[in-house]
């Protein structure tokens, strides 16, 4: 099992800065922290994404447990849900930002796409074969 960041922070503080930030990300769909920051509220983040993709009044239930606002829950089930692939990981992008001007510390934006295009499948351009016992 992969070790987490402390981040500075008692349990009880690092948890609850993990729960606010990734709040944060679902209402606003981007939020900008510290690098070591945005990568654990990622981590934390696809977990809950993973969970509510179900989309099951079981699945509710745990992120309610996780998240605890109603708002949050709303905007998360109805329209970030939707919107995301069919696929198991990879929900939320990572992208490094500028320096930080008082400490210069790394920051990093923690983002949701709002609309994630669908690939159509490539349609053939070759034209259709002609029969040759017809001529």
């Amino acid at each position: 099992m992969a070790r987490l960041r402390k981040l500075s922070k008692k349990k009880a503080s690092r948890e609850a800065l993990l729960k606010n930030a990734f709040k944060s990300l679902v209402l606003h769909k981007r939020i900008i922290t510290t690098e070591a920051r945005a990568k654990e509220v990622k981590r934390y983040g696809e977990k809950i994404l993973t969970r509510a993709r179900l989309n099951t009044l079981h699945a509710k239930r745990e992120v309610d447990k996780k998240l605890s606002s109603k708002a949050v829950i709303k905007e998360l089930f109805e329209v970030v849900v939707p919107a995301l692939p069919n696929k198991t990981s990879g929900f939320i992008t990572f992208q490094k930002v500028t320096h930080r001007d008082g400490d210069g510390s790394d920051r990093a934006a923690l983002i949701i796409p709002k609309k994630i295009a669908k690939a159509e499948p490539e349609k053939s351009t070759s034209k259709p074969k002609k029969d040759k016992s017809t001529e």
